[in-house]
């Protein structure tokens, strides 16, 4: 007889139930049909909690084999206290506001198409249209043409600095605002005198070779060992592999064409032998047909998968760090300034358009750090 066994999963400080049994075919699909959702990460099906759903789940199952639900026997006291912590974390961060009022919904429209009409890159349209919405909403019955910077600097205290919002969440929002105000003649906010806070200067994370190597070996999947492969080879960011298709490989002259990438820019990448022999090899078992990486019925694969591919090959490495795929391209960068290529050409296969951008990448060069002599080798010691 089958043993399902329900345990709590916390995914994102919310609670989970997941099922655990003795994996064959047949079971896995009885248990994807109720439905539940597969954790990469921790290979484990799962499922969301609501009230009854435990009762559900046993119904279900019952007739397979026998539920082992001790896990949520006391569920209604811990649930209780569940909530309690998730109120109380709710009151320390308010929900963002996604509805925009009545009263600027022409002026937000008209914000969307300037986005558009600029081709700023999608995951750039879709933050700043969620700033702006929060803005909106916050002034909702505000003429917005009468703010001023003293409005605006009580606005960010209160809502993003009060609640202990990241530094790079407050300048995304101070850019989007600027954006939208730049076109208003007529207002009395001084865009000259709006202040980001001081960008947060963090060293690039990043893989040694031979933690690149472990992982890769761990990977049997041959789209997810392309995937992580081909990121760390050609230093791309997930966007650009994500949107990569077939005809952008150009086998005789060993070229990756990277097309309308960060700040619109074209720019093509060579390809070692080594990794076209894996784009080879992919492509003949697996014919992709548009997407060189699709995703379910042939549309884009999703950043969240290729993240749960590479920290579940980290996990399985001993790897304890938090880990995500822009790690591969800060490698890629490392790695190569540490075997001597020049700082433009990395700067050029990178795609950015100043050489400061790139130069960040010397301070975490292993090599640069071992040329230097500390003063405490001079030492007399006994």
């Amino acid at each position: 007889m089958i043993t399902f066994t329900l345990q709590k999963l916390y995914l994102q400080d919310q609670l989970k139930v997941a099922v655990l049994f003795p994996f064959d075919m047949a079971t896995k699909d009885l248990v994807k049909a109720f439905p539940c959702r597969y954790y990469l990460e921790r290979k484990i099906w799962y499922t969301q909690y609501r009230p009854g759903v435990i009762q559900e789940l046993f119904n279900y199952l019952k007739p397979h084999g026998y539920v082992n639900y001790e896990a949520f026997r006391q569920e209604r006291e811990e649930d209780l206290s569940l909530q309690i912590e998730l109120n109380r974390r709710s009151q320390q961060k308010p929900t963002i506001v996604r509805k925009v009022p009545p009263k600027h919904s022409k002026e937000f429209e008209e914000y969307q198409r300037l986005l558009r009409v600029r081709h700023y890159a999608e995951s750039t349209i879709k933050t700043y249209e969620s700033m702006l919405t929060i803005f909106l909403a916050h002034f909702e019955q505000e003429d917005l043409d009468l703010l001023n910077n003293d409005d605006l600097n009580k606005f960010i205290h209160n809502f993003f600095v009060a609640h202990q919002y990241t530094v790079s969440t407050q300048r995304q929002f101070i850019s989007a605002l600027k954006l939208f105000y730049s076109k208003r003649l007529q207002r009395q906010l001084d865009l000259d005198r709006i202040e980001s806070p001081r960008k947060e200067k963090k060293l690039p994370k990043v893989f040694s070779q031979s933690e690149i190597e472990q992982m890769l070996r761990g990977i049997s999947n041959e789209k997810h060992r392309l995937a992580i492969s081909l990121q760390y080879a050609c230093g791309l960011r997930v966007g650009e592999l994500l949107r990569l298709k077939v005809s952008d490989i150009h086998f005789e002259r060993k070229v990756l064409h990277i097309i309308q990438s960060k700040g619109s820019k074209d720019r093509r990448l060579p390809l070692s032998d080594g990794i076209l022999a894996l784009i080879n090899s992919y492509l003949i078992h697996f014919r992709p047909k548009h997407y060189l990486i699709p995703g379910p019925g042939g549309k884009q694969y999703s950043a969240s998968s290729i993240n749960a591919i590479l920290k579940a090959a980290a996990e399985r490495c001993g790897i304890e760090r938090p880990v995500f795929s822009h790690m591969l391209r800060h490698s890629f960068a490392t790695h190569l300034l540490e075997s001597g290529t020049d700082l433009r050409l990395v700067q050029e296969l990178l795609g950015h358009s100043s050489s400061k951008t790139t130069e960040i990448y010397t301070h975490v060069s292993t090599k640069t750090l071992q040329k230097v002599k500390s003063p405490f080798d001079d030492l007399q010691l006994d």
